[in-house]
């Protein structure tokens, strides 16, 4: 079961860095070296223009700076926090003096980010880039244990996404035109819609939820996740009467569970009847294989 801590904020009334813990005041301006705090410090809605030096500081729970005008996260705890770590809606643009280990999630969404240089290596829950001014993934996690959100940016590849995503990988909404760099696999699913991608080449081979590249440039949908758990959501694209025409489209993306480039190919050239065939033997075998 996950530890229940108190949470710690400073004294609004007074404007000052000074602390109620465990029945002590500290300030938070002069705590010693590897001070640990077994409790959650939130630092957010103090309309904060630096952190006091907490960097030689333990945080147990979670750290919450957000909703500030903080311009850099020098003083932030800069070792390790047990929980979850919060810098969104702040002035930043770097992540220079983030914690070396999070164990909850990392959440540096709307600021003014162009790369994540600087962001912790390894996240074990989920990390959120998303409402910033990315240009690149540079300097990001390597590995994310649940959701990657970078969606709302200007990323034009995702060269330097996470290697492994435990969850769902949001890229939407970006300037998309290669999705080079995304993981082989997801657990959870993936979100690339709202793009300016032509094709699906380096798209994840496996999706564990639901597939969505609605809304782009594509001409067909090869290579497409070749297993995919969920639905696949390809509406709002250019497909023409060789490869899935758009009166087929609506019927296309709503099957689960099937091996997408075997059914495009399947779907290829062939008449509205002949395609209502194919979807209704992709869904038996479906749920023949469900019985079982």
């Amino acid at each position: 079961m996950k530890k229940v801590f108190e949470t710690v904020r400073p004294f609004e009334k007074y404007r000052t860095w000074f602390v109620k813990y465990k029945n002590k005041i500290y300030d938070l301006n002069n705590l010693p070296n590897d001070f640990i705090f077994e409790a959650n410090l939130d630092l957010s809605y103090l309309d904060l223009q630096e952190l006091p030096d907490l960097s030689k500081v333990v945080v147990l729970g979670d750290f919450d700076c957000s909703d500030n005008e903080l311009l850099s996260l020098q003083g932030a705890p800069g070792l390790f926090v047990g929980g979850s770590f919060n810098c969104s809606t702040n002035l930043l643009e770097s992540l220079s003096g983030t914690p070396k280990y999070v164990g909850g999630d990392f959440d540096c969404s709307a600021n003014f980010l162009q790369n994540l240089e600087g962001a912790p290596r390894k996240i074990n829950g989920s990390f959120l880039c998303c409402f910033n001014e990315l240009e690149s993934l540079k300097g990001g996690p390597e590995f994310v244990g649940k959701t990657f959100h970078c969606g709302i940016n200007f990323l034009q590849t995702l060269n330097y996404a996470p290697k492994f995503v435990g969850t769902d990988f949001i890229c939407f909404a970006n300037e998309l035109i290669s999705l080079q760099g995304a993981p082989e696999g997801v657990g959870g699913s993936f979100d690339c819609s709202e793009n300016n991608l032509e094709n699906l080449k380096f798209a994840p081979k496996s999706v564990g939820g639901y597939f969505d590249c609605s809304f782009n440039n594509l001409m067909n949908l090869q290579n497409a996740p070749r297993k995919l758990g969920g639905v696949l959501i390809c509406d709002g694209n250019n497909f023409t009467n060789n490869s899935v025409a758009p009166g087929y489209v609506a019927e296309y993306k709503y099957i689960q569970g099937i091996d997408t480039k075997m059914m495009n190919t399947m779907l290829q050239n062939q008449t509205r009847k002949t395609i209502k065939d194919t979807i209704a033997f992709f869904e038996n075998v479906q749920r023949k294989s469900k019985q079982r």
